[in-house]
């Protein structure tokens, strides 16, 4: 047996193996360093998620103060009616009214936007939209 490249070979697989544990170092602290990275993501998004929710509720506040739905650096304040109903009470509404034999939803809330029913809990929501650049006034 050739002692040079038994030799060779064994060198070169000890760089391999150093190389390799190398590579799991790295591996380990990106990883590592990843971690808190996403930490810090959330930390930022949830950060935002409450900034926002002070955003909105100074501009639902606003209109509710003066019935203004644009506010200032175009934050829009957004007036979102919504109805719920019993299901089957609307059928048998429906049915009634010869309006169907199964209840359509949106042809049964088209009429009961302008006719008002006593099993329907009307009510709306608000909801505040931003622009999703910041405006220049805020430079």
């Amino acid at each position: 047996m050739d002692a040079e490249l038994l030799s060779n070979y064994y060198r070169k697989r000890a760089y391999l193996e150093e190389r390799k544990a190398e590579l799991a170092q790295a591996r380990q602290q990106w990883e590592e360093s990843q971690v808190s990275e996403k930490e810090h993501i959330r930390q930022v998004e949830e950060a935002l998620g409450e900034l926002r929710e002070s955003v909105e509720a100074q501009a639902k506040a606003g209109y509710f103060a003066d019935d203004i739905k644009t506010r200032e650096y175009g934050v829009m304040v957004k007036e979102v009616a919504t109805m719920d109903f019993d299901p089957l009470k609307a059928l048998e509404w429906a049915k009634e009214h010869s309006m169907c034999l199964a209840l359509d939803k949106v042809a049964f809330k088209k009429v009961a936007k302008v006719e008002s029913m006593d099993f329907i809990d009307y009510s709306s929501t608000l909801q505040v939209s931003m622009p999703t650049k910041k405006p220049v006034e805020l430079v």
